[in-house]
C-alpha cells in the first residue's frame, strides 16, 4: 500500500491506472494499491491531469473541482 505520508498530501504517478501524465492527489489516510488492482480511499480523492491544463477531477463522480494542488 502507498501512504500519503507526512502532512497528509501526496501524489503518485497513475500510469498503473492507465492514465497518461496523470497524478492522483489525496489527503491523509488515503491508500492506493496499484499492484493488486484495488484502490481503497478512506478520504476524498482527486485526479490531477495535465490534459488541457491542470484540472482537479473527483475520481468517483468525474466532477471537476476547484484546483487544490
Amino acid at each position: 500500500m502507498w501512504d500519503a505520508g507526512r502532512r497528509g498530501i501526496g501524489t503518485i504517478p497513475a500510469s498503473g491506472l492507465g492514465l497518461r501524465d496523470t497524478y492522483v492527489a489525496f489527503d491523509d489516510g488515503a491508500t492506493l494499491d496499484l499492484a493488486g488492482g484495488w484502490i481503497a480511499f478512506s478520504t476524498d480523492t482527486y485526479m490531477k491531469t495535465r490534459i488541457g491544463g491542470e484540472r482537479i477531477v473527483d475520481m468517483l463522480t468525474g466532477e471537476q473541482l476547484p484546483r487544490i494542488c
